[in-house]
């Protein structure tokens, strides 16, 4: 049985794997300025970024883990670029697709997904009707899938690995349905 994981955004390796792309939504009524913002500490940075970009609770805390300079960056991205900010983080989106014969095999993967914690969507079927696909999206679920890949000693986020882990799971259903 072959499977195909096609990894549509990849993850960033230093902060994790979620995203909600910050928007320009200035409710504050201060003049900024480039010196102002260098001279505020990290928690009134943080508070700034956390107003104007209207966080959820999650990211507000991934927030709180970055650098003095990265906060300020970001800071200085809400106050003075366009609606679309470029500093975000990456939500990965990756599909696991299989045969349509395979449904059996597709439903013991979501299962183990879901014993894990990582919810996954699916199964869709595709390319009209011949293929299945398991679907996994969503902050918490890409961060807890992340998280598994740190235990296993992956700490690198690269297609193969990946790969390497989705056969590592069905090698891994397949030796407990031989039992």
């Amino acid at each position: 049985m072959a499977i195909d994981i096609l990894w549509i955004i990849g993850f960033v390796e230093a902060k994790g794997c979620f995203t909600i792309p910050l928007q320009k939504v200035s409710t504050s009524k201060k003049k900024y300025s480039f010196e102002y913002i260098n001279s505020l500490e990290k928690n009134d940075i943080i508070r700034e970024i956390i107003r104007d970009g209207k966080l959820d609770y999650y990211t507000r805390e991934k927030i709180k883990e970055l650098s003095l300079e990265e906060l300020k960056n970001l800071l200085i991205q809400i106050k003075f670029h366009s609606p679309k900010i470029s500093y975000y983080f990456p939500r990965p989106t990756f599909f696991l697709t299989f045969n349509e014969n395979d449904l059996q095999v597709v439903n013991q993967i979501k299962t183990y997904f879901k014993k894990l914690g990582i919810n996954m969507n699916g199964p869709y079927e595709t390319n009209k009707g011949k293929n299945l696909r398991l679907e996994l999206k969503g902050v918490k679920n890409c961060f807890k899938l992340y998280e598994l890949l740190s235990k296993q000693k992956w700490y690198t986020s690269k297609k193969e690995i990946f790969e390497k882990w989705g056969h590592k799971i069905i090698e891994i259903i397949q030796k407990k349905q031989l039992k």
